[in-house]
């Protein structure tokens, strides 16, 4: 009996001193990410959760919590319903379980339920501020034929019809920025990559890939105008929105 109440006091003070779990990108083995963003609108306030297994598949999970997630904590992430209304398979559940532990580490197990793909998130994960966040001086807003490109600290889109929540960022030796992005579409995720090229007047040039570097290139602009004072306000990232 003293065994457990000095356990149960011992977990006591591990959460009382725990920090809140940090959002932004888990870098796990084999090209595997985990995002994790904190959302308030509407009253509603929880996680969502983005499991990337390279750029084969990914899925979304979504817990209603009003509390910051803290160090030390374990817990259940269901399939987000978008995701299955998304695919009509209403008979189809999986959860991942996943334990919050010190110094940026997670580590994920999923439900028994989880289909082949699913269960591929298994495994260990580290927060990576690098991959989360992109450098101020590349930040900006660029115009295109009838909306905007642009690139904030934790999201970017080329076009307006691809925004993407940053998980990975390169700065290449040749001064082009490349940035690896999930875009989420009815609960549905599709994890690209896209890179911009800087000229001196502050100009760029886009090429988005249909996947990594590797795969075919999807869209390119040539040397966007960087917008500048008012004409800023014109173009509304889907956060500003």
């Amino acid at each position: 009996m003293k065994k457990i109440i000095f356990l149960l006091l011992l977990l006591l003070e591990n959460l009382l001193f725990s920090e809140y779990v940090k959002e932004g990108t888990y870098n796990g083995t084999n090209d595997k990410k985990i995002s994790i963003e904190r959302y308030d609108y509407d009253g509603e306030k929880g996680y969502f959760i983005t499991a990337m297994n390279g750029y084969v598949h990914t899925s979304t999970f979504k817990i209603d919590r009003y509390l910051d997630i803290a160090e030390n904590e374990i817990i259940d992430f269901p399939l987000d319903t978008h995701y299955k209304d998304y695919e009509g398979d209403d008979g189809y559940n999986c959860t991942l379980k996943i334990a919050f532990l010190q110094n940026g580490k997670l580590v994920v197990d999923s439900s028994d339920d989880c289909g082949r793909y699913d269960r591929t998130f298994k495994g260990e994960y580290s927060y990576s501020e690098k991959d989360s966040f992109v450098p101020e001086k590349y930040i900006g807003k660029w115009e295109i034929e009838g909306g905007c490109a642009f690139i904030t600290k934790n999201t970017f889109a080329y076009d307006d019809r691809h925004p993407n929540v940053i998980v990975g960022v390169k700065e290449e030796d040749n001064g082009s920025l490349l940035l690896d992005g999930v875009t989420i579409d009815e609960g549905r995720g599709n994890r690209t990559q896209t890179r911009f090229k800087f000229f001196s007047n502050g100009n760029v040039s886009i090429d988005a890939y249909m996947g990594n570097t590797n795969d075919k290139l999807y869209n390119n602009y040539n040397n966007l105008r960087k917008l500048k004072g008012k004409e800023l306000s014109k173009c509304k990232t889907f956060l500003e929105d």
